[in-house]
C-alpha cells in the first residue's frame, strides 16, 4: 500500500477523526482514572503516616506531576 498523500491524505484524515478523537478521549478518561486512584492512595498514606498533605507531597507519593496533584488537592478540599 503506498502512502496517502494530498487531498486523499485530507480525505482520509477527515474521515477518521471522529474515531481518532474517540480513542483519544477514552485514553484520557483511562489516565485520569489511574491518577486520581493513586492520588487517593497517596493521600491515605500521608494521612496515616501524619504527614502534611501538600501538593508536593502529594504528588511525590503518587508518582504524579505536581500540577496534577495540586489540582486534584484543590478539588477535593472544595
Amino acid at each position: 500500500m503506498e502512502p496517502l498523500e494530498g487531498e486523499a491524505l485530507e480525505r482520509h484524515l477527515e474521515a477518521t477523526r471522529p474515531k481518532r478523537m474517540a480513542n483519544l478521549e477514552a485514553a484520557n478518561r483511562r489516565r485520569r482514572s489511574k491518577a486520581e486512584e493513586a492520588l487517593l492512595e497517596a493521600l491515605r498514606r500521608l494521612q496515616a503516616r501524619g504527614e502534611r498533605v501538600t501538593p508536593t507531597a502529594l504528588a511525590r507519593e503518587a508518582g504524579v506531576h505536581r500540577n496534577t496533584a495540586s489540582r486534584w488537592l484543590k478539588r477535593m478540599r472544595s
